[in-house]
């Protein structure tokens, strides 16, 4: 995508993986050898060791609550408060409150920066109502459907949809 787009950046609102397990995690180095700056956060479907093994590419950003500055563009974001893939957790029951509050937390983070962030990650476009009016774009990922919509209080919130193959889930299925 990057070499076919001509692009200057890629901020990925994640799901890198299905399961976030080694043999898909083994495929994260590939990341460092991008020429353009790479703006990750964890989506439900990526471990922490994910998450950790993107951060060590020499290219790449991981954000957590943070900001980072990419080409003069302030970009934050948040990881999805979830791991689905591993049911043990109970975190695929978790009800849309651990998503808002998320979003919440990421609204402050912006307010307490000096200039206005950009542009705004979040996994789950459930996250996103908190960011609305502070900052002007949200990008989400989550639902594999592309959406773009103005939000009541101004910012744009745009869904990507899936950029990438179907992962290991490529292989489920009677067929």
């Amino acid at each position: 995508v990057v070499d076919q787009f001509g692009v200057d950046a890629v901020l990925d609102t994640g799901d890198i993986t299905d399961w976030g397990s080694e043999p898909e995690n083994r495929l994260i180095t590939t990341v460092g050898t991008l020429d353009v700056p790479y703006v990750y956060i964890r989506g439900n479907h990526d471990s922490a060791a994910t998450a950790r093994l993107i951060s060590e590419q020499p290219n790449a950003s991981v954000l957590a609550g943070d900001a980072v500055t990419i080409a003069g563009i302030d970009i934050i974001g948040i990881p999805d408060p979830r791991f689905t893939p591993d049911k043990s957790t109970g975190d695929d029951d978790a009800g849309d409150e651990v998503l808002v509050n998320s979003g919440e937390a990421l609204a402050e983070v912006a307010e307490a920066l000096p200039e206005r962030p950009d542009v705004a990650l979040v996994h789950d476009p459930k996250q996103a109502p908190p960011l609305d009016g502070v900052v002007p774009l949200v990008l989400a990922g989550h639902t594999h459907e592309r959406e773009v919509a103005a939000m009541d209080g101004g910012s744009l919130l745009m869904v990507q949809g899936s950029t990438g193959g179907a992962g290991l889930r490529g292989l489920q299925g009677e067929y």
